[in-house]
C-alpha cells in the first residue's frame, strides 16, 4: 500500500497521524508543511518513503520499523524537527532510536563523526553545511547517492566491510582522500567517490591491499593509518 499523494499537505490542523500497517510506502509530499504535526505512528511493513514531511519544524522523533530501509527521492525531514536541538556530534535525527541523520549542524566545523548504528542519512544531508571538511561513517552506514551533495567534504573515513547502495555515487568531486579501517573493501571506491585519488590503509592488511591495488592502479596508495 501507497500513503496517498499529498495526503494531508498544509494541514495545520494536524497534530498526530497513524499510517496503516498495510502501507509499504509513503508516497511524495505526505504531510508536507504540517505546521503543528508532532507525533506520526508507522508500523512494521514500511519500507519506502517518498518526498514527505517536509516542513513540520514541531515533529518530534520517530519510531521507525526495521523494516524501513529506503528515502526515494530528493527531500524528506527538510525544515522539520527544527525545535529540536542537533546533539552533541551535530546531528538532528528522524528516529529516537537515532538510526537516521536528516540534517548536519550548519555551524559544525572541521570533522563530522557519524555515530555506529546510524544505518540511513536524507538526501542532501549536508545541504547547509559548507564547513565540515571531513567525516567518519560507521560501519553500520551503506553509502547512498548524493549523501555529499553540495559539502565542503575532502576526506571520508570508511569501514572495510562499507557498502554501496545501488549505482549512484557522493555526488561530490572533492572528496579526494578515503581513510580505510580494517581490511580492504570488496569494490572500486572510485565508483562512488569519484574524485578520489588517495586510498589511506592499514600496513598490517597489506595483503590484501596487494590484490586491491593490482586490481585498480590509477589510485594512489599511503599505508600511513
Amino acid at each position: 500500500g501507497f500513503g496517498k499523494q499529498s495526503m494531508f499537505g498544509g494541514e495545520n490542523s494536524l497534530v498526530s497521524v497513524e499510517f496503516p500497517a498495510t502501507f509499504e510506502q509513503i508516497y511524495r509530499y505526505v504531510c508536507n508543511d504540517c505546521a503543528n504535526l508532532e507525533t506520526v505512528i508507522f508500523h512494521e511493513g514500511l519500507t519506502t518513503m517518498h518526498d514527505s514531511f517536509n516542513g513540520c519544524p514541531k515533529l518530534n522523533e520517530i519510531d521507525f520499523p526495521a523494516s524501513f530501509t529506503h528515502f526515494d527521492n530528493a527531500y524528506c525531514f527538510r525544515s522539520s524537527g527544527t525545535n529540536r536541538p542537533f546533539d552533541e556530534n551535530g546531528l538532528r535525527y528522524a528516529d529516537t532510536a537515532h538510526e537516521i541523520v536528516i540534517a548536519v549542524d550548519p555551524e559544525l566545523e572541521g570533522e563530522l563523526v557519524l555515530p555506529e548504528g546510524v544505518r540511513l542519512c536524507t538526501y542532501y544531508v549536508f545541504r547547509d553545511n559548507t564547513k565540515v571538511t571531513s567525516a567518519v561513517l560507521p560501519s553500520t552506514l551503506k553509502l547512498r547517492w548524493n549523501l555529499f551533495y553540495s559539502s565542503a567534504v575532502t576526506a571520508v573515513s570508511v569501514d572495510a566491510s562499507v557498502e554501496r547502495e545501488g549505482t549512484g555515487t557522493a555526488e561530490s568531486t572533492l572528496i579526494t582522500d578515503v581513510f580505510v579501517r580494517g581490511g580492504a573493501p570488496s569494490w572500486n571506491l572510485k565508483d562512488y567517490f569519484t574524485g578520489l585519488t588517495t586510498i589511506h590503509y592499514d600496513a598490517k592488511y597489506a595483503v590484501e591491499w596487494s590484490a586491491y591495488k593490482a586490481a585498480y592502479p590509477a589510485l594512489t596508495y599511503c599505508d600511513d593509518l
